[in-house]
């Protein structure tokens, strides 16, 4: 089976015996049932990827509830990418509360994790798929 990445969240799965006509098709990419498959041909499928966070993920066809082939790392979401914060400066002690913008943070609180220079941010909140807040301990390593 073939796996080829559409723009957005659809995928096209190529392979083998995915029937002669529609039957009850499903895709599973990691834990997440894809939110919609469309059988193409016996060797062809298409299917639309629920939103998720960075990481490489197996995906599994079923047919009519039975499990066919599957392929470890298949699918992987674009990573979190940070564009801009809301404050430029701040004491070496850290504490001070910046929020972070960009894309790619998930669309639900996957419990992110934040670093500002050698600092790890403690109390991350996750507000958007574009925004994170946090309170950085330190900016220089001790």
């Amino acid at each position: 089976m073939l796996l080829i990445r559409q723009a957005g969240s659809t995928v096209t799965l190529l392979g083998s015996k995915f029937g002669a006509s529609d039957y009850s098709l499903g895709v599973l990419v990691g834990q997440s049932e894809a939110a919609q498959c469309t059988w193409i041909s016996d060797t062809a499928m298409v299917a639309r990827v629920r939103p998720g966070v960075q990481d490489e993920w197996g995906v599994l066809v079923t047919i009519d509830g039975k499990h066919g082939n599957s392929i470890a790392k298949a699918y992987f979401y674009d990573p979190p990418v940070a564009s801009s914060v809301s404050i430029k400066n701040g004491p070496t002690t850290g504490g001070t509360r910046l929020s972070l913008f960009g894309n790619n943070f998930g669309y639900i609180d996957y419990s992110p994790t934040v670093s500002v220079g050698t600092g790890k941010c403690t109390d991350v909140q996750w507000k958007s798929v574009c925004a994170l807040i946090c309170c950085p301990k330190t900016f220089w390593s001790q």
